[in-house]
């Protein structure tokens, strides 16, 4: 996903999971979990 990121020139990502929240940095970049349904009902 960082590399993508970087690829992109964006400045964060999101990975879905099962039921896991995080928030992480990761080479200067914010990658974020959330729960499918968490996102689902953010987006």
């Amino acid at each position: 996903l960082v590399e993508g990121l970087n690829y992109f020139d964006l400045p964060k990502g999101t990975i879905i999971t099962s039921d896991f929240f995080h928030e992480e940095i990761v080479d200067g970049k914010v990658l974020r979990y959330v729960p499918l349904w968490y996102w689902l009902l953010e987006n």
